[in-house]
Protein backbone atom coordinates (compact mmCIF):
# COMPACT_ATOMS: atom_id res chain seq x y z
CA UNK A 1 0.00 0.00 0.00
CA UNK A 2 1.51 3.76 -0.75
CA UNK A 3 1.36 6.18 1.97
CA UNK A 4 -1.62 8.56 1.39
CA UNK A 5 -1.64 12.35 2.24
CA UNK A 6 -5.39 13.37 2.80
CA UNK A 7 -5.07 16.07 0.37
CA UNK A 8 -4.48 13.14 -1.91
CA UNK A 9 -7.47 11.85 -0.62
CA UNK A 10 -10.21 14.60 -0.58
CA UNK A 11 -9.74 16.42 -3.43
CA UNK A 12 -10.14 13.11 -6.34
CA UNK A 13 -13.03 12.08 -4.25
CA UNK A 14 -14.96 15.17 -3.79
CA UNK A 15 -13.82 15.60 -8.40
CA UNK A 16 -15.21 11.85 -8.89
CA UNK A 17 -18.55 12.60 -6.64
CA UNK A 18 -18.69 16.22 -7.78
CA UNK A 19 -18.49 14.80 -11.80
CA UNK A 20 -21.26 11.59 -10.82
CA UNK A 21 -23.84 14.13 -9.29
CA UNK A 22 -23.65 16.68 -12.22
CA UNK A 23 -24.20 14.40 -14.77
CA UNK A 24 -26.91 11.78 -13.41
CA UNK A 25 -29.12 15.11 -12.97
CA UNK A 26 -27.84 16.90 -16.14
CA UNK A 27 -28.58 14.02 -18.24
CA UNK A 28 -32.62 13.86 -16.00
CA UNK A 29 -32.96 17.63 -16.67
CA UNK A 30 -31.79 16.91 -20.37
CA UNK A 31 -34.23 13.91 -20.68
CA UNK A 32 -37.16 15.87 -19.21
CA UNK A 33 -36.76 19.34 -21.55
CA UNK A 34 -36.83 16.87 -24.63
CA UNK A 35 -40.09 14.72 -23.35
CA UNK A 36 -41.46 18.24 -22.98
CA UNK A 37 -40.56 19.54 -26.53
CA UNK A 38 -39.12 17.31 -29.56
CA UNK A 39 -38.12 14.33 -27.87
CA UNK A 40 -34.33 14.49 -28.99
CA UNK A 41 -31.96 14.47 -26.35
CA UNK A 42 -28.51 16.25 -27.29
CA UNK A 43 -26.26 12.99 -26.76
CA UNK A 44 -26.27 10.23 -29.66
CA UNK A 45 -27.49 6.10 -28.86
CA UNK A 46 -23.61 5.25 -27.76
CA UNK A 47 -22.54 8.49 -26.13
CA UNK A 48 -20.01 8.70 -23.09
CA UNK A 49 -22.43 10.63 -20.97
CA UNK A 50 -19.90 11.72 -18.74
CA UNK A 51 -17.77 13.13 -21.56
CA UNK A 52 -20.95 14.82 -23.45
CA UNK A 53 -22.07 16.76 -19.78
CA UNK A 54 -21.09 20.54 -19.34
CA UNK A 55 -18.49 21.14 -17.10
CA UNK A 56 -18.90 20.25 -13.59
CA UNK A 57 -20.18 23.20 -11.95
CA UNK A 58 -19.46 24.13 -8.21
CA UNK A 59 -22.57 23.88 -6.87
CA UNK A 60 -22.23 20.22 -7.70
CA UNK A 61 -18.35 20.15 -5.99
CA UNK A 62 -20.25 21.53 -3.00
CA UNK A 63 -22.90 18.60 -2.83
CA UNK A 64 -20.01 16.52 -3.04
CA UNK A 65 -18.56 17.99 -0.22
CA UNK A 66 -22.04 17.86 1.75
CA UNK A 67 -21.49 13.72 0.30
CA UNK A 68 -18.25 13.19 1.83
CA UNK A 69 -19.37 14.79 5.24
CA UNK A 70 -22.72 12.38 5.59
CA UNK A 71 -20.42 9.83 4.91
CA UNK A 72 -17.90 10.57 7.37
CA UNK A 73 -20.38 10.85 9.77
CA UNK A 74 -22.80 7.66 8.78
CA UNK A 75 -19.23 5.71 8.99
CA UNK A 76 -17.70 7.02 12.11
CA UNK A 77 -14.62 7.54 10.72
CA UNK A 78 -13.01 9.84 8.00
CA UNK A 79 -12.77 8.89 4.17
CA UNK A 80 -8.82 8.43 4.88
CA UNK A 81 -10.05 5.87 6.55
CA UNK A 82 -12.35 4.52 4.37
CA UNK A 83 -10.13 4.63 1.63
CA UNK A 84 -7.76 2.62 3.57
CA UNK A 85 -10.60 0.34 4.04
CA UNK A 86 -11.06 -0.23 0.21
CA UNK A 87 -7.19 -0.22 -0.50
CA UNK A 88 -6.80 -3.29 2.32
CA UNK A 89 -9.92 -5.30 0.56
CA UNK A 90 -8.22 -4.36 -2.80
CA UNK A 91 -4.90 -5.44 -1.68
CA UNK A 92 -3.45 -2.59 -3.99
CA UNK A 93 -4.35 1.05 -4.11
CA UNK A 94 -7.32 2.29 -5.68
CA UNK A 95 -8.56 5.10 -7.92
CA UNK A 96 -9.80 7.57 -5.20
CA UNK A 97 -11.58 9.54 -8.31
CA UNK A 98 -13.44 6.65 -9.34
CA UNK A 99 -14.09 5.97 -5.90
CA UNK A 100 -15.49 9.31 -5.24
CA UNK A 101 -18.07 8.41 -8.57
CA UNK A 102 -19.34 4.83 -7.68
CA UNK A 103 -20.39 6.10 -4.19
CA UNK A 104 -22.16 8.71 -5.31
CA UNK A 105 -24.04 6.79 -7.66
CA UNK A 106 -24.41 4.22 -5.10
CA UNK A 107 -26.08 7.07 -3.17
CA UNK A 108 -28.17 8.31 -5.59
CA UNK A 109 -29.56 5.13 -5.69
CA UNK A 110 -28.39 3.79 -9.14
CA UNK A 111 -27.53 -0.14 -9.62
CA UNK A 112 -23.97 0.53 -10.02
CA UNK A 113 -21.91 0.18 -7.01
CA UNK A 114 -17.84 -0.24 -6.52
CA UNK A 115 -18.80 -3.20 -5.20
CA UNK A 116 -19.73 -4.06 -8.90
CA UNK A 117 -15.79 -4.85 -9.89
CA UNK A 118 -13.98 -4.21 -6.08
CA UNK A 119 -13.79 -6.63 -2.96
CA UNK A 120 -15.97 -6.33 -0.53
CA UNK A 121 -15.56 -3.73 2.59
CA UNK A 122 -17.81 -2.09 5.38
CA UNK A 123 -18.99 0.80 3.79
CA UNK A 124 -22.42 2.50 4.68
CA UNK A 125 -23.53 4.49 2.53
CA UNK A 126 -25.81 7.23 2.69
CA UNK A 127 -29.15 7.76 0.56
CA UNK A 128 -28.31 11.30 -1.21
CA UNK A 129 -29.96 13.47 -3.70
CA UNK A 130 -28.76 16.37 -6.19
CA UNK A 131 -30.90 17.69 -8.66
CA UNK A 132 -28.75 20.23 -9.82
CA UNK A 133 -29.26 23.97 -11.10
CA UNK A 134 -29.77 24.83 -14.84
CA UNK A 135 -30.17 27.70 -16.47
CA UNK A 136 -32.25 28.12 -20.05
Amino acid sequence: MTKMRLDMVVEPFIEGAARALFVDAWVTHEEEKAEASDGHVPWGPRAELMDEAPETPMCAYAEAGRLLERLEIDNKTSIYHLVKRAEEAEGTGIDVNNFGHYVAMQALGHGVSWFDDHEKFEIVIPHFQFNGQFEE
